[in-house]
């Protein structure tokens, strides 16, 4: 009597999945040093993330995937515009208003989407929808300010804005706001990638000269070394969203 053979199979595939996740286990998560953020830049929209450099390769050694898709349409109607698989721990994406404004009815919301699997799961990210409209009403730059200049807690800070007097008439007429976002830090880093500001001063596109002074509690109470203020514009007024943040030493003594 022959004795029975047992024949025992391993399914490839399954280890390699085992192996994954044993590898997955083993990275050790660090915070992005620039999180998630999808900002209109005036004549573009642009997606920025830093991922830490060892746990990205980590993760895609352990079978992770991230891929990042950018949205466009009108207002309540967006669909894929752009997709693309993550290689690099530096993630970035931009749509310049250059490769779209030449359409017929071009988009003017977009939204960035992150999506991910295994160890890369953990970044699933879906940003505020935004808006960048097509140039219509004319921009000189050179007739466009915005200083904020503080002297000490006890004397208010003095907030001066100048906005082209046409370009402001023109972008008026269509619905636009216009005003200005200020933000706090330690750091100068730490203000440049400041998403939620402490407070905002709304009304700017009434005229196109302003002037206002801003209690500098609003400011010192935070006890940070910086702060930074910016335009924030909706409409035609978006545009002036790329004039940039400016950031400057908190004075409070």
């Amino acid at each position: 009597m022959r004795a029975a053979t047992i024949v025992l199979t391993v399914p490839i595939l399954s280890v390699g999945l085992l192996a994954g996740e044993s590898r997955a286990g083993e990275c050790t998560w660090k915070e992005p040093s620039a999180p998630p953020v999808f900002a209109n830049k005036g004549k573009y929209v642009e997606f920025g993330c830093k991922l830490d450099r060892d746990w990205f390769k980590c993760a895609r050694d352990a079978g992770g995937e991230l891929t990042l898709k950018i949205l466009a349409g009108q207002k309540g109607k967006l669909k894929p515009m752009k997709e693309k698989k993550v290689t690099s721990s530096n993630v970035r994406e931009t749509v310049f208003q250059s490769q779209i404004c030449g359409e017929q009815n071009p988009p003017s919301h977009f939204q960035a989407v992150l999506v991910g699997t295994g160890p890369m799961k953990r970044l699933d990210f879906t940003s505020p929808v935004i808006e960048m409209r097509c140039l219509q009403c004319e921009y000189k730059s050179y007739n466009t300010m915005l200083g904020v200049g503080m002297n000490g807690r006890r004397r208010p800070a003095l907030l001066s804005a100048k906005v082209d007097e046409g370009f402001l008439k023109c972008a008026r007429k269509s619905g636009g706001k216009l005003s200005v976002r200020f933000y706090v830090g330690a750091t100068r880093d730490e203000v440049k990638n400041a998403d939620k500001p402490i407070f905002v001063y709304q009304g700017l596109e009434k005229r196109n000269k302003s002037k206002r002074k801003i209690p500098a509690k609003r400011i010192c109470r935070h006890k940070k070394k910086f702060f930074g203020y910016e335009f924030h514009g909706t409409g035609e007024f978006s545009h002036l969203n790329s004039t940039g943040r400016s950031i400057a030493e908190v004075k409070c003594y």
